[in-house]
């Protein structure tokens, strides 16, 4: 669920599922750390994969996937992050007090790299 509307619909989804639902997991990223990570993301335009990439780091123009271009999107630039933020946090915020309440929210620390955070997830699955 994305928002209090969707996990309320979803909830009952499941209730009349007879499904109970035993864990929520939020992935916690420090706002300076999700800016940094954003802002240095290119795109592939053929196979659409994600790269981590520097700044500084001209050759890097080339997919290392398939070959094709990399390109930065539009709404990758720090101001345009910063309002996607500001409104994921406005929509998100009533949504994990929502799991939280119920006893169902578990935070994870998003921090660091792909293989530590996936081993902090899977210690709660």
């Amino acid at each position: 669920s994305r928002n209090l509307k969707q996990a309320k619909m979803f909830s009952s989804t499941l209730d009349q599922l007879g499904i109970k639902l035993d864990k929520v997991i939020n992935i916690v990223v420090d706002r300076d750390e999700v800016i940094s990570r954003l802002s240095k993301r290119a795109t592939c335009k053929v196979c659409k994969s994600i790269f981590g990439i520097n700044n500084n780091s001209e050759n890097f123009i080339k997919c290392p996937e398939c070959g094709g271009d990399l390109i930065k999107r539009k709404d990758d630039n720090v101001e345009v992050i910063k309002h996607r933020m500001e409104v994921y946090e406005s929509v998100t915020m009533p949504l994990i007090n929502f799991y939280a309440d119920k006893g169902l929210l578990v935070n994870i620390d998003g921090s660091g790299e792909e293989k530590e955070i996936t081993e902090r997830i899977l210690k709660f699955l």
